[in-house]
């Protein structure tokens, strides 16, 4: 099995406000038949105040990420801030020319630092999706094509090296994590019964308390590319329901709401992640 979508040249977003400078989560998906430069900030002017505009703020050759991705067909990657240095850290499937690894790289104010391979199986390794909690602890999590088994490793605060590769499920694709006040989800989609794909989470706590739970099924046959956040206190997921609709819900009091949708027109990289923004607006507007 062989993805069709390549990470290409890709860097941070950068977000430049009278001289500091922050990095946000961001990310990017395929094809491309072009090199992509995300380096686009707003700056504004010292006081009085002159306006603001995007534009970029800083040469391009600074702060490239994997400048070979496209060439080589590796995979879509996702790009988180590490709240704890201020630096982004980035996942991405790398085909190394039998199979694809999942490879991890930190950010300096140097720019990319050399790339870590986290899997070393035989076969692909796909759809890496990263975390970091308020602590700095580091999550990543990926499928296995063909077996389905779904891996995660993590790094300490302040550590280098990484845990082994842990097997949390057989049978799931394109997980995703995140991890808050002593507790772990990772969501991921599955076939289910009767047909169509069902959403599933897996709840562990650091009491030793585990949970599964069925959150949503849906008709829809293609990738679901759920994706769990928190932010503020709140945690949600959204996914990708049918053609038209994208589908999301709320996990509150240790219970997931009843999935609502909100329809979905652009299937590009770029209508996908506004419409994931939209269901973040709508939450926090209730």
């Amino acid at each position: 099995m062989r993805r069709q979508n390549a990470l290409i040249v890709c860097c941070a977003l950068a977000s430049l406000l009278v001289g500091a400078t922050t990095y946000l989560h961001a990310e990017v998906s395929g094809p491309y038949d072009s090199i992509i430069y995300i380096i686009m900030g707003i700056t504004e002017g010292a006081d009085p105040i002159d306006g603001s505009a995007w534009q970029p703020v800083r040469n391009p050759g600074v702060n490239v990420l994997n400048p070979d991705g496209f060439d080589r067909d590796d995979g879509t990657p996702d790009l988180m801030q590490n709240n704890t240095t201020g630096q982004p850290e980035a996942v991405w499937p790398y085909d190394t020319g039998t199979d694809f690894e999942i490879a991890f790289s930190r950010n300096t104010e140097q720019g990319w630092g050399d790339k870590e391979f986290l899997s070393s199986s035989a076969a692909d390794d796909l759809d890496p999706r990263l975390s970091i909690d308020a602590s700095g602890k580091v999550y990543v999590v990926w499928w296995e094509a063909v077996t389905e088994r779904i891996y995660l490793v993590t790094r300490e605060p302040g550590e280098t090296e990484w845990s082994v590769p842990e097997l949390i499920v057989e049978g799931g694709r394109r997980p995703s994590v995140v991890a808050f006040s002593g507790t772990r989800l990772i969501a991921y989609e599955r076939d289910a019964l009767g047909g169509g794909q069902a959403v599933v989470v897996q709840m562990s706590k650091t009491d030793g308390t585990n949970s599964l739970e069925v959150s949503a099924q849906t008709a829809r046959t293609e990738p679901l590319n759920v994706v769990l956040h928190v932010l503020n206190g709140r945690v949600w997921m959204e996914w990708k329901h049918s053609d038209n609709q994208f589908a999301y819900s709320e996990f509150i009091n240790g219970v997931w709401v009843a999935p609502a949708t909100t329809p979905w027109v652009d299937t590009s990289w770029i209508g996908v992640e506004d419409v994931r923004r939209t269901i973040q607006h709508e939450l926090f507007s209730n």
